[in-house]
C-alpha cells in the first residue's frame, strides 16, 4: 500500500506522460502483431477493443491528474495558511515579549499594536499571566486591557490609563503607578506591597481582597471602591480620598491615614490597630465593631459616625484626651450633644497648632478663605467645591 501511495503521489507532469507513450506503444505493438497472425477481422475486432480501452485508460489518467492537481492546489493553499498562522504567532510573542521591554517607546508600539489587532482586550488578551516585570509603560492606554494574573513587579505605569482593565490576581508589587488611571479597574487579588500609587485615580475599583501593605498612597483617589478584605498594613493613606468606600474588613494596622477622606465609608469589622487617624473626616462613617486600639484618633472628624462596639482601648480621641469605658462618644459624633461644641473648639486649637485651617459644622455655605465646613449631610455641599469642601485650605 505504502509503494501505491508513493505511486499515486508523483507530482511531475512527465510521469504521466510517459504512461500514456507506453499504453500508444502497447496498443500499436498489438495491434501489428495480431494483424499479422490472424487477418484483418480479428485485427479490426482487437483494434477496437484496443480503442476502447486506451480511452477508458486515458479518462482515467485525465481523472487522476487533475485529481492530484487539485490536491496539490490545497496543499498549497494548506500550506500557506500554515505559514500564515506561524507568522501571526511569531508576531504575538514578539509583541507580548516587546511589552515587557524597559524602553517606553518599544513598549509603547507594542501595546498599540496589540489593541490594533484585537489582542489586548477580553478573552483574545495575550497580556493575561505574562511577565511583564520591569516594563516601561509609561502613559500607556492599557483601558480594558486583560492582565489577570500578569507580573508587573517594578514596572514602571507612571501616568498610565488601565480603566477598566482586568488584573485579577496580578502582581505589581513595587510597581510606579503614580499619577495612573484606574477608574472601574478589577484589582480583586491583586498583589500590590510597596507600589506607588500617589495621586492615583481608583474610583469604583474592584479592590477586593487586594494587598496593600507599605503601599504608598498618598493623594490617592479611591471614592466608592470596593476594598472589602484588603490590607492597608503600614500604608501611606495621607490625604486619599476614601468617600463612600466599601472598607468592611480591610486591614489598616500601623497605617497613616492623617487628614484622609473617610466620610460615609464603610468601615465595620476593620482592623485599625495603632492606625493614625490625625485629622482624618470620618463624617457618617460606619465603624461597628472596628477594632482602634491604640489607634490615633487626634483632631479627627466623628460627626455623625457610627461606632458602636468600636473597641477603642488606647486610642487617642480627637480631643487628644485618652479613650475610657466611662467616656460618652456621642460628644464627638452628635451634634446635639451638649459637649459636642467644645469637644469640636479643641479640635479646631490642635488644628490651630498644626498650622491648619480652622472647621465650622454649622452651616455656613461656601467655604471661605479662612473657614472649611464639615457639612452635616451630603445635600448640604457645596457641589462647586472639589472633594466636598472638606480638604483643609492652606
Amino acid at each position: 500500500m505504502d509503494g501505491i501511495k508513493r505511486f499515486l503521489d508523483q507530482r511531475d507532469k512527465r510521469f504521466w506522460w510517459a504512461i500514456r507513450f507506453a499504453l500508444v506503444a502497447l496498443i500499436t505493438s498489438a495491434i501489428f502483431v495480431l494483424g499479422w497472425k490472424g487477418g484483418a477481422d480479428y485485427v479490426t475486432n482487437i483494434y477496437t477493443e484496443l480503442i476502447g480501452v486506451a480511452i477508458s485508460i486515458g479518462f482515467t489518467v485525465v481523472f487522476v491528474d487533475r485529481y492530484y492537481e487539485r490536491r496539490n492546489r490545497e496543499r498549497e493553499q494548506e500550506q500557506a495558511q500554515r505559514g500564515e498562522e506561524r507568522r501571526t504567532e511569531e508576531l504575538k510573542r514578539r509583541l507580548v515579549r516587546e511589552a515587557g521591554s524597559r524602553s517606553n517607546d518599544i513598549a509603547i508600539a507594542a501595546i498599540d499594536q496589540l489593541r490594533d489587532k484585537g489582542w489586548l482586550e477580553g478573552d483574545e488578551g495575550l497580556l493575561k499571566g505574562q511577565g511583564l516585570a520591569t516594563a516601561d509603560l509609561r502613559n500607556a492606554d492599557l483601558s480594558k486591557a486583560n492582565l489577570r494574573g500578569a507580573q508587573l513587579e517594578d514596572a514602571i505605569l507612571h501616568g498610565a490609563t488601565l480603566d477598566d482593565a482586568e488584573l485579577q490576581e496580578a502582581s505589581l508589587c513595587a510597581a510606579n503607578l503614580q499619577d495612573a488611571r484606574l477608574v472601574n479597574t478589577n484589582l480583586q487579588g491583586a498583589l500590590l506591597w510597596n507600589v506607588d500609587l500617589d495621586g492615583g485615580n481608583l474610583i469604583a475599583a474592584n479592590l477586593r481582597k487586594a494587598q496593600f501593605t507599605c503601599a504608598q498612597l498618598q493623594q490617592a483617589q479611591l471614592p466608592a471602591a470596593k476594598l472589602q478584605e484588603a490590607s492597608f498594613y503600614r500604608a501611606d493613606l495621607q490625604r486619599t480620598d476614601l468617600r463612600k468606600a466599601d472598607l468592611q474588613g480591610a486591614d489598616f494596622r500601623l497605617a497613616d491615614l492623617q487628614m484622609a477622606d473617610l466620610s460615609r465609608a464603610y468601615l465595620n469589622n476593620s482592623e485599625m490597630w495603632a492606625a493614625n487617624l490625625q485629622f482624618a473626616f470620618l463624617q457618617h462613617a460606619s465603624m461597628q465593631e472596628a477594632n482602634l486600639w491604640n489607634a490615633n484618633l487626634r483632631a479627627a472628624v466623628l460627626l455623625g459616625a457610627d461606632l458602636e462596639g468600636a473597641k477603642l482601648k488606647g486610642a487617642v480621641l480627637p480631643d487628644g484626651t485618652q479613650y475610657s469605658d466611662e467616656l460618652d462618644l456621642k460628644r464627638f459624633t452628635d451634634h446635639k450633644h451638649p459637649a459636642f461644641t467644645t469637644t469640636f473648639r479643641k479640635i479646631n486649637e490642635i488644628r490651630a497648632e498644626s498650622g491648619l485651617a480652622p472647621l465650622d459644622y454649622t452651616f455656613i455655605g461656601p467655604v471661605s478663605n479662612s473657614l472649611v465646613t464639615v457639612f452635616l449631610d451630603d445635600e448640604d455641599v457645596n457641589p462647586s467645591i472639589k472633594y466636598s469642601g472638606i480638604y483643609p485650605l492652606s
